[in-house]
Protein backbone atom coordinates (compact mmCIF):
# COMPACT_ATOMS: atom_id res chain seq x y z
CA UNK A 1 0.00 0.00 0.00
CA UNK A 2 1.27 3.47 -0.80
CA UNK A 3 1.96 5.89 2.06
CA UNK A 4 -1.11 7.99 1.27
CA UNK A 5 -3.32 4.89 0.89
CA UNK A 6 -4.38 5.64 -2.68
CA UNK A 7 -2.73 2.59 -4.32
CA UNK A 8 -2.62 -1.07 -3.43
CA UNK A 9 -0.10 -3.29 -5.20
CA UNK A 10 -0.77 -7.03 -5.38
CA UNK A 11 1.56 -9.73 -6.67
CA UNK A 12 0.00 -12.87 -8.12
CA UNK A 13 2.72 -15.33 -9.15
CA UNK A 14 1.92 -17.64 -12.01
CA UNK A 15 0.93 -21.12 -10.90
CA UNK A 16 3.28 -23.84 -12.06
CA UNK A 17 1.98 -26.28 -14.64
CA UNK A 18 3.33 -29.79 -13.93
CA UNK A 19 5.30 -31.42 -16.71
CA UNK A 20 3.24 -34.62 -16.35
CA UNK A 21 0.17 -32.83 -17.75
CA UNK A 22 1.86 -31.64 -20.94
CA UNK A 23 1.64 -33.40 -24.30
CA UNK A 24 4.11 -33.33 -27.18
CA UNK A 25 3.12 -31.37 -30.27
CA UNK A 26 2.36 -33.57 -33.26
CA UNK A 27 4.28 -31.89 -36.08
CA UNK A 28 2.68 -34.13 -38.74
CA UNK A 29 -0.84 -32.94 -37.90
CA UNK A 30 -2.45 -31.42 -41.04
CA UNK A 31 -3.92 -28.58 -38.98
CA UNK A 32 -0.35 -27.46 -38.21
CA UNK A 33 0.42 -27.02 -41.91
CA UNK A 34 1.31 -23.54 -43.10
CA UNK A 35 -1.79 -21.74 -44.31
CA UNK A 36 -2.77 -18.15 -44.91
CA UNK A 37 -4.57 -17.49 -41.66
CA UNK A 38 -3.86 -14.14 -40.02
CA UNK A 39 -2.63 -15.74 -36.82
CA UNK A 40 -0.05 -17.92 -38.59
CA UNK A 41 1.14 -14.95 -40.64
CA UNK A 42 1.55 -12.88 -37.46
CA UNK A 43 3.47 -15.66 -35.71
CA UNK A 44 5.74 -16.04 -38.74
CA UNK A 45 6.46 -12.31 -38.98
CA UNK A 46 7.11 -12.09 -35.23
CA UNK A 47 9.55 -15.00 -35.49
CA UNK A 48 11.33 -13.46 -38.46
CA UNK A 49 11.53 -10.06 -36.78
CA UNK A 50 12.97 -11.60 -33.65
CA UNK A 51 15.63 -13.82 -35.17
CA UNK A 52 16.32 -12.34 -38.60
CA UNK A 53 15.97 -8.65 -37.86
CA UNK A 54 18.05 -6.30 -39.97
CA UNK A 55 20.22 -3.65 -38.39
CA UNK A 56 18.40 -0.40 -37.69
CA UNK A 57 19.37 2.45 -39.97
CA UNK A 58 19.50 6.01 -38.70
CA UNK A 59 16.05 6.69 -40.16
CA UNK A 60 14.58 3.57 -38.53
CA UNK A 61 16.13 4.49 -35.22
CA UNK A 62 14.78 8.05 -35.45
CA UNK A 63 11.28 6.72 -36.10
CA UNK A 64 11.67 4.30 -33.20
CA UNK A 65 12.70 7.08 -30.81
CA UNK A 66 9.76 9.22 -31.92
CA UNK A 67 7.41 6.30 -31.30
CA UNK A 68 8.85 5.72 -27.83
CA UNK A 69 8.66 9.44 -27.04
CA UNK A 70 4.96 9.51 -27.92
CA UNK A 71 4.31 6.29 -26.02
CA UNK A 72 5.92 7.44 -22.77
CA UNK A 73 5.22 11.18 -23.21
CA UNK A 74 8.92 12.03 -22.93
CA UNK A 75 11.32 14.08 -25.02
CA UNK A 76 12.82 12.08 -27.88
CA UNK A 77 16.37 12.81 -26.66
CA UNK A 78 15.66 10.53 -23.70
CA UNK A 79 15.79 7.50 -26.01
CA UNK A 80 18.83 8.51 -28.09
CA UNK A 81 21.74 6.15 -28.31
CA UNK A 82 24.72 7.51 -26.46
CA UNK A 83 28.28 6.54 -27.38
CA UNK A 84 29.92 3.94 -25.24
CA UNK A 85 32.32 5.38 -22.69
CA UNK A 86 35.19 3.14 -23.75
CA UNK A 87 34.88 4.34 -27.37
CA UNK A 88 35.14 8.03 -26.50
CA UNK A 89 38.65 9.41 -26.63
CA UNK A 90 39.38 11.60 -23.66
CA UNK A 91 40.95 14.67 -25.26
CA UNK A 92 41.31 17.47 -22.78
CA UNK A 93 41.67 21.08 -23.85
CA UNK A 94 44.83 21.53 -21.79
CA UNK A 95 46.86 18.33 -21.91
CA UNK A 96 49.32 17.64 -19.14
CA UNK A 97 52.87 18.56 -20.16
CA UNK A 98 55.46 15.79 -20.30
CA UNK A 99 57.54 15.44 -17.13
CA UNK A 100 60.97 17.08 -16.99
CA UNK A 101 63.79 14.73 -17.80
CA UNK A 102 66.26 14.27 -15.00
CA UNK A 103 69.32 13.95 -17.25
CA UNK A 104 69.29 17.40 -18.83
Amino acid sequence: MSPDGSHIVCYHPEKLHPYEFTKPIDRNDPSMAQNDSIFNMQVQTDYNNRYYKKKLTKKDFRLETEKLAKMFNEHYATFRLTPRKDKIKNCSQFPTPPPDRAGI
